[in-house]
């Protein structure tokens, strides 16, 4: 069982991109030791995600995720933690960055 597990909640990321603008929910759970990511995106049918790599480095977890969207293309995120807030980077292929900061709303 790991005790490092951070990020555990529900965390509003806001969205401005060309594709949506609104808010995402992103939820952070504790399965039995491992992470479980819950996406969603009001309006948004979100593709189910594949999530691997998870590693935490004190208040930051990163991740490897991929969808069918992506056609099997990777994108890596970073994010770091602390009480209420969170921000981080997403990279994907053809050099994507998006910038991530959100807040702590359950």
């Amino acid at each position: 069982l790991r005790c490092d597990m951070i990020g555990l909640g529900i965390w509003e990321i806001p969205v401005n991109s060309m594709f949506y603008k609104g808010s995402a929910e992103i939820t952070v759970l504790n399965n039995g030791g491992e992470y479980e990511f819950i996406f969603c995106v009001p309006g948004f049918d979100v593709p189910e995600m594949e999530i691997s790599n998870v590693t935490v480095n004190e208040n930051v977890l990163s991740a490897d995720a991929t969808c069918d969207m992506l056609k099997g293309k990777m994108l890596h995120v970073d994010v770091e933690f602390d009480e209420n807030e969170c921000r981080g980077t997403v990279k994907g292929p053809m050099g994507i960055k998006i910038r991530l900061n959100g807040h702590r709303i359950g």
